[in-house]
């Protein structure tokens, strides 16, 4: 685990600090109680929080100008603030509490003053969880009174419709999926339910997510397709994919077990291609999904706060990740790492296509110019049959490449990208590959010298490429 505190503090494996793949900007210190849930406002960079203290606080995010100190605080519950959630056009924040209700809240990134313009009565216990619906019209609210409620904003007020009952115990989490058709629910009876959201907006079970030992307090869809990930109590996260008028229940497709204590939250990243889990273990740990999504690698892993890890969520953009603790703290994290590494990684899969595309497609262009100049070696191999093959082989390549102008950077040494370059020309000038994103200081025809990989939007400059390959053939 990093030590932040040293500048070359090495992982446990020799992974250095600076290959870590978020890095802390700023820490919020304003609460006086536990921070219960973070959120990010859609556009603005504003990160709202809540906590034990009865409140909830706007803090205005900047990574020039770090904020230590809230924007505006919204008193008005009675009890503790377990959940935040801002509408997707950010125009309104919902607030859960243990006083049982939820606040509605008009937010203006202009205005320094607090506007309560509603106040959802109907639950008979905690409101520990809130998810706004991709539209922003409809709300869903979970409680310890073991349901969720689901509610209509019409007329500037949010109504109630109806009831998601099911689960055996309290309902300690809520999500949308993106398409807004689906609500996911996590349970301390150890369970998550799927639901389909009718157009009357009642809702009703159509999967059961059995397979965690205890609490399920967190889920999260993934932003372009049905997995889910779940967080629980039995210091586990489990990937699930929900099949459309599958079977009710659905077992884990993947078991993510490298936290020591419960797991408190679980969050995709934007790109769909990562996911974060905060724990009591005090750490976050990010997760590379495998490209089949039936699994996922730990790619990295920090100490994020000196107490539970309690929330956290990244910002629409995916450059920001922020945390909540029961250290009364909120920290905020640049992980725009992630989205140089994954360039990386498709760099050198398009690099790898493009070498094992030259290889074949040069073959078929040989065996092709022999047909044509009468050098045909077996009876079956015609000239119709060569001109078929070359280009059987040339759509199963160039169909997955980018088409676009080719420009291998040069090895330094060799110059052997030069070779690739003008394979690809004799093989077919209309298909080319660009590959700029990386410079080649040393290519596998250079001998005795470790190959590296450069590239100026990579704070630090150089990662190592063998590293990285080794990720890309997991996946």
């Amino acid at each position: 685990m990093v030590n932040r505190s040293k500048k070359n503090t090495k992982l446990k494996g020799g992974k250095p600090v600076e290959d870590a793949l978020c890095k802390e900007i700023s820490t919020l210190t304003g609460h006086s109680g536990y921070l219960t849930s973070v959120a990010f406002h859609s556009t603005e960079p504003v990160l709202a929080t809540g906590s034990w203290d009865k409140t909830a606080n706007f803090w205005l995010i900047s990574s020039e100008n770090p904020s230590t100190s809230p924007l505006l605080t919204l008193p008005g519950h009675k009890a503790c603030v377990d959940c935040v959630a801002f509408q997707p056009s950010g125009n309104l924040l919902a607030t859960g509490s243990s006083d049982r209700t939820v606040k509605i809240w008009r937010f203006s990134p202009n205005e320094t003053y607090d506007e309560c313009i509603d106040t959802l009565v109907g639950h008979t216990d905690k409101v520990v969880a809130v998810a706004f619906h991709p539209n922003g019209d409809i709300l869903v609210t979970g409680s310890w009174d073991n349901t969720a409620k689901i509610w209509h904003y019409r007329s500037d007020r949010f109504q109630y419709i109806s009831n998601l009952t099911g689960h055996n115990g309290w309902v300690t989490s809520v999500a949308f999926h993106p398409n807004g058709q689906l609500i996911a629910t996590g349970s301390n009876d150890n369970t998550a339910k799927v639901w389909l959201l009718r157009d009357n907006l009642s809702a009703v079970c159509v999967a059961n997510l059995n397979g965690h030992t205890d609490w399920v307090v967190s889920v999260s869809f993934h932003p372009t397709t049905y997995l889910i990930a779940t967080g629980s109590w039995d210091n586990t996260v489990k990937l699930w994919h929900f099949v459309p008028n599958g079977p009710i229940d659905h077992n884990p497709v993947a078991l993510l077990n490298r936290h020591t204590r419960s797991v408190t939250s679980v969050a995709f990243h934007p790109n769909g291609k990562y996911l974060a889990s905060g724990s009591s273990d005090k750490t976050v740990r990010i997760w590379r999904l495998s490209r089949d999504l039936l699994n996922a690698e730990c790619v990295d892993t920090f100490i994020a706060h000196i107490s539970n890890v309690t929330s956290i969520a990244f910002h629409p953009n995916g450059k920001l990740l922020a945390t909540g603790s029961s250290d009364k703290t909120a920290k905020i994290w640049d992980c725009s790492k992630i989205i140089i590494l994954e360039r990386r990684i498709e760099a050198l899969t398009r690099a790898s296509l493009a070498t094992k595309a030259i290889k074949e497609l040069t073959t078929e262009n040989k065996k092709l110019s022999n047909a044509v100049q009468g050098r045909i070696g077996n009876p079956p191999d015609t000239l119709q049959n060569r001109q078929r093959q070359a280009e059987i082989v040339r759509k199963k390549y160039l169909g997955l490449l980018p088409r676009n102008p080719i420009s291998f950077t040069q090895c330094d040494s060799c110059r052997a990208a030069d070779a690739e370059a003008a394979a690809w020309a004799e093989i077919d000038p209309q298909y080319r590959v660009y590959f700029n994103e990386m410079s080649i200081s040393h290519c596998t025809n250079c001998p005795g010298v470790a190959e590296e990989v450069d590239t100026d939007e990579m704070p630090g400059g150089r990662m190592s490429r063998k590293k990285v390959k080794k990720m890309l053939s997991r996946h």
